[in-house]
């Protein structure tokens, strides 16, 4: 298990443990790219069209392939919620009666497809540690793009995974996940890289890597070195450049997004605290281990990194 941050042509996970890896042509989890100019991240209007008595809503006004989320309350003026834990396991009181808000109306909210990471020029790498994968820092120009604002999802994963094999898809292995709502895992470079496209083609988008120069056959299956053409709409896997840059959070010569410091309230990964700036505690995360082995924690359990809202979360 290693320490977490990031380094040059590492990968470095910040909410789940991870181990010292090269990367593989860029990641072998998925953190998406969006290419740049690709469905703006500009808030949409969403018209909810039909609600019927079969329990069927209806709603327009989204941007294609985009991702939306409906809401409910118990009253015209809210609280609208999204999570529905609280109707899972009703507690009931000593006459075995209970009382409780339900779902009595909704409404849609659109959400924008990624976080954009501007273009511009950043320090790609550092000479902080001395780790020879870091040096030399050099500056590097990356043309803007949006990012998935988490990891992949093990639920994401099926559902796309699913549609896929049903679809002319094949993949070596079906993924892993400890919860619907943690990261997926145990999934190679390739079926990476075919899940992307098949992410792509189920949201109308123009898939990204093709089997052949000419860039007509979709990557669908087998393992090879696809082609990719940069200039389509669809998901991909982000360059070394491209998840360095995210995942500093706009700033140049730091450890972290945050600091030069790191805890366990911070990121889910084994301390050893022999380094100065890791803070610990001694061991794994205590909020995310059966106390023999590690796991991952949930997308979203830690703070974004605070300036592109994302790799944290």
């Amino acid at each position: 298990m290693g320490n977490i941050g990031y380094r040059r042509n590492r990968i470095w996970k910040l909410n789940q443990p991870c181990e010292h890896m090269k990367t593989k042509r860029n990641s072998l989890f998925i953190a998406l790219a969006l290419l740049v100019g690709v469905h703006s991240a500009l808030a949409q209007n969403p018209v909810v069209t039909s609600f019927g008595g079969n329990g069927v809503l209806s709603c327009s006004n989204l941007a294609q392939g985009s991702v939306a989320s409906v809401e409910w309350a118990s009253t015209p003026s809210g609280p609208w919620q999204s999570d529905w834990t609280s109707l899972a396991a009703v507690p009931t009181d000593t006459n075995g009666s209970f009382t409780a808000s339900v779902p009595m109306f909704y409404r849609v909210r659109g959400v924008a497809r990624g976080a954009l990471i501007p273009a511009g020029t950043f320090t790609m790498g550092d000479n902080l540690d001395n780790e020879t994968d870091a040096v030399p820092a050099v500056a590097v120009n990356v043309s803007g793009f949006y990012m998935d604002v988490n990891l992949v999802t093990y639920s994401q994963w099926q559902s796309v995974f699913n549609w896929a094999i049903n679809n002319g898809y094949s993949f070596t292995q079906a993924g892993l996940g400890k919860a619907a709502d943690h990261p997926v895992q145990t999934v190679g470079w390739y079926d990476t890289v075919k899940w992307c496209n098949a992410r792509s083609q189920l949201a109308g988008l123009a898939p990204v890597y093709f089997t052949d120069m000419q860039l007509t056959q979709v990557y669908t299956t087998g393992q090879i070195e696809p082609y990719v053409n940069w200039t389509n709409t669809g998901y991909r896997l982000p360059t070394e450049a491209e998840w360095e840059k995210a995942a500093r959070g706009g700033v140049n010569g730091q450890r972290f997004p945050w600091g030069n410091t790191l805890s366990q309230s911070q990121a889910n990964y084994r301390s050893f605290t022999n380094q100065v700036y890791d803070l610990g505690p001694f061991g794994f995360n205590a909020a995310f281990t059966n106390g023999v082995q590690p796991f991952t924690s949930p997308v979203g359990s830690f703070a974004a990194n605070g300036r592109q809202s994302i790799f944290g979360r």
